[in-house]
């Protein structure tokens, strides 16, 4: 019995031996097979050095095909006949089958894209595509030096020309990160302040092209064990070392701004990108303006573009934001000067622009001009530009803006139209009116009893207040404003003839102070200021029937407080206007002891002497006028029914009259007028 199981057991191993050796000179026939037919497959490549994964291939001619289909047709049959006739050999057939079934598969696969015609094949050779699949559902791999490995053995060299490219399995990034962690293998030091942070060259030139170009070139830091990183944050660094061996990286609010500085400095693009991601959803008005500076300075031009579209459709909240106070003028200069603000209008630009001169004005004085040369002032609306623009002290204080803001806006200067403003004290007539640092003041007149009080008006704030009127009460008098200061003359007390007294009020100090009187007493008279001194023309000796109209004029100088007569009117007139224009002084309508008036006459300073004009339209009485630029406006009741007030125009140039149709009417005995110019500007500016 022992014997018979060492034979059995001897026999066994003698069958193994032989089935082995069958095995081998199987492959090696199927071997030379496939080298036989890959010869052949070759005459028809067009580069027999492409790899099997990517070479193309096409048939020539339909012959060539046919000899591909018999050979393999013969191989499957010799692959069959050999199974049944060698049943011992099982298990190596089996495996030569298997090969040939996906070799014939492949080529059944790629067959459909074959044409009849013998157009050229898109894919790989036949033999490519059955041993790729047979590769593919076995647990065959290749190496990069063409070695195959079947079955965890060596079975065959691929030809030298072949390339079998597999994508390796590479989940291991935690692997590079460990090797920091336990400092292994580290061949670089990143000194950052005082904090070391090991590394790996190969790492960091693959991570980033700022140290790919320091440690491949001829830098001292590419032989330096050590590399020191100035102006550097150390958590920064290390967070992007951490990056370069995980591909992983926080990114908040609170490091995005240094983490974008450092990527771009390093160059590591990933990081850069991540970074400006986050800053395009985190844009709002808070923000919006750091991040444009932030995105130009760093040349980010997509994040810039998200910045600035941000900022010009919210325009009206960004310039309210700290950060638009504290941009340079540069910046603020080319946002103004942008036409694709979203405003509700223009005088929100003024408006920022205003706000952004005030927050430090002593230093941002010089580019005042520059500033408000991008605010479009024929774009605001005329109530903001009369009420708030030409009240603004930084436009009165400086000529070129405020001739800058004239010379914009004469349509809104000259539109003709009426306001009402109501004096809430007790009505006056026969009194004088002045205007001085947009204030309106009104003195004298009288109802039963002359009024002591000097009623104002601030045309900025639309406010009326109360001032000490002038120390002798009266009504009929004659008022102008110089330097700061208003003066009284003349006038009359109820049922009294006229005065000498002449007085002055500082509107600085808030008081009255007694003049020399003049040389001669009058009443209802004109008064003007010219040239820094102040002129006195016509009038009466007294408001009674029998009172003498004058003709008379003198001259007061501030300077000398002296008085002086000049040449006399060529007619007498009193209630009569008093307006100077370019060196000349014209005295329009009155009226005399016969009645009302229509004549002009001028008197010119330089000659000393008086001139007739153009008469008026219409005869008036109780005229009053103002200049702007080199036209008088005039305002008065004029002889006939219904005494109805009209304006007249006088171009003291061409010396015409033209009676303004689109301003109202109304009735009037009694009446003042005077220039408010809220922007302060002169009558040459004005004319300007």
């Amino acid at each position: 019995m022992a014997a018979s199981g060492v034979e059995k057991s001897s026999k066994k191993k003698t069958e193994k031996k032989l089935a082995a050796r069958e095995e081998a000179k199987l492959l090696a026939g199927f071997m030379g097979v496939m080298n036989n037919m890959r010869k052949q497959d070759n005459e028809n490549l067009d580069d027999k050095s492409s790899s099997i994964c990517t070479q193309k291939h096409s048939y020539k001619n339909l012959r060539a095909l046919l000899g591909d289909i018999i050979s393999l047709f013969i191989l499957f049959t010799m692959s069959r006949v050999f199974l049944a006739l060698c049943p011992f050999f099982t298990s190596v057939g089996q495996k030569a089958l298997m090969i040939f079934t996906f070799i014939v598969q492949g080529f059944q696969a790629q067959l459909e894209n074959i044409s009849l015609l013998g157009s050229p094949l898109p894919g790989e050779s036949l033999l490519q595509l059955g041993w790729q699949y047979y590769c593919n559902m076995t647990s065959a791999y290749c190496h990069h030096d063409t070695t195959c490995v079947l079955n965890g053995r060596v079975q065959r060299h691929i030809l030298k020309e072949d390339v079998i490219v597999l994508k390796f399995p590479f989940e291991k990034r935690k692997d590079l990160g460990d090797l920091i962690i336990r400092k292994t293998l580290c061949d670089v030091i990143l000194m950052v302040q005082e904090r070391k942070i090991p590394a790996h060259r190969v790492v960091l030139a693959a991570a980033s092209h700022f140290f790919n170009l320091m440690f491949t070139t001829n830098m001292l830091e590419s032989k330096s064990f050590e590399v020191e990183l100035k102006d550097a944050e150390p958590d920064i660094i290390e967070q992007l070392v951490e990056f370069a061996y995980t591909a992983r990286i926080s990114v908040n609010s609170n490091n995005v701004q240094s983490l974008l500085d450092a990527a771009n400095q390093y160059q590591i693009e990933p990081v850069k990108k991540m970074c400006v991601d986050f800053l395009k959803e985190q844009v709002d008005a808070s923000n919006c303006l750091g991040i444009s500076v932030l995105a130009e300075c760093l040349d980010c031009p997509e994040l810039k573009a998200t910045a600035d579209d941000f900022i010009h459709q919210h325009f009206t909240e960004v310039y309210k934001t700290d950060e638009f106070l504290q941009l340079d003028v540069k910046r603020v200069t080319h946002l103004l000067n942008q036409d694709t603000l979203t405003v509700r209008a223009e005088d929100q630009v003024y408006d920022a622009a205003v706000r952004w001169l005030k927050y430090d004005e002593p230093n941002r004085q010089p580019f005042m001009v520059d500033i408000l040369a991008k605010v479009r002032f024929p774009l605001i609306s005329k109530n903001f530009l009369s009420k708030t623009v030409q009240a603004e002290p930084l436009i009165q204080d400086n000529p070129e803006c405020l001739k800058m803001v004239i010379t914009s806006c004469p349509f809104l200067l000259q539109d003709y139209s009426w306001t009402d403003i109501r004096c809430p004290f007790e009505k006056r007539r026969d009194a004088a009116c002045v205007f001085w640092d947009n204030v309106v003041y009104i003195l004298g007149g009288s109802q039963l009893f002359p009024i002591k009080r000097m009623d104002c008006y601030n045309v900025v704030k639309d406010s009326w207040y109360s001032k000490l009127g002038p120390p002798t009460p009266r009504d009929s008098l004659a008022a102008c404003a110089a330097e700061g200061k208003i003066y009284t003359s003349g006038g009359s007390e109820v049922g009294n003839s006229a005065l000498y007294l002449f007085e002055c009020y500082d509107t600085r100090t808030e008081s009255w102070h007694t003049k020399p009187s003049m040389l001669t007493q009058r009443c209802s008279h004109g008064m003007v200021e010219a040239n820094g001194l102040i002129y006195v023309c016509g009038g009466s000796l007294g408001n009674n029937v029998s009172g003498r109209v004058l003709n008379s004029c003198e001259v007061y100088d501030p300077a000398t407080e002296t008085w002086t007569e000049l040449c006399p009117m060529i007619e007498a007139r009193k209630n009569h206007g008093l307006v100077f224009v370019k060196d000349k002084i014209f005295a329009v309508g009155g009226q005399n002891s016969l009645g009302g008036l229509d004549n002009v006459e001028y008197y010119d300073i330089k000659l000393n002497e008086w001139k007739m004009v153009s008469p008026m339209p219409w005869k008036g009485v109780t005229v009053k006028c103002a200049a702007v630029g080199s036209i008088v406006y005039v305002l008065a009741g004029f002889q006939g029914v219904g005494r109805l007030g009209h304006i007249l125009e006088y171009n003291t140039e061409t010396d015409k009259w033209v009676a303004n149709s689109k301003v109202r009417a109304f009735p009037v005995t009694s009446c003042l007028i005077c220039v408010v110019d809220t922007c302060g500007a002169n009558e040459e500016t004005l004319e300007t």
